[in-house]
């Protein structure tokens, strides 16, 4: 009876090796898969992150046209001949803090200004 117990015993360890063997191959099948995923990744990101700035930079030349109302007052451009308008604050091709001025001046009866 002992020997049966040994021969059952050493079957059923065969067998677990067998299955765990398997299951670990395909553990190190998974892995060796997700490793070469992160090789690939880690050696496209900095591609990946100079496309960005391209994009960024693309997204930045998009703007090429400001539109801006602007009312001059007549009576000081009568008075003074000249009138400077500035617009407020704004952002256009990913630049800050810009500004529209406008300078009209009056001509003379002479053609001078």
């Amino acid at each position: 009876r002992f020997r049966e117990t040994q021969e059952a015993l050493a079957d059923l360890e065969a067998r677990l090796d067998q299955r765990f063997s398997v299951q670990r191959s395909g553990f190190e099948q998974q892995l060796s898969h997700v490793e070469r995923k992160l090789d690939v990744a880690n050696h496209l990101k900095p591609t990946i992150e100079s496309l960005q700035g391209n994009v960024r930079r693309l997204e930045a030349s998009w703007v090429r046209i400001v539109e801006w109302d602007v009312r001059v007052n007549e009576e000081e451009l009568t008075e003074s001949g000249q009138v400077w308008v500035e617009s407020g604050e704004f952002a256009a091709a990913s630049l800050a803090g810009l500004r529209l001025k406008l300078s009209v001046s009056q001509r003379k009866r002479d053609g001078t200004f």
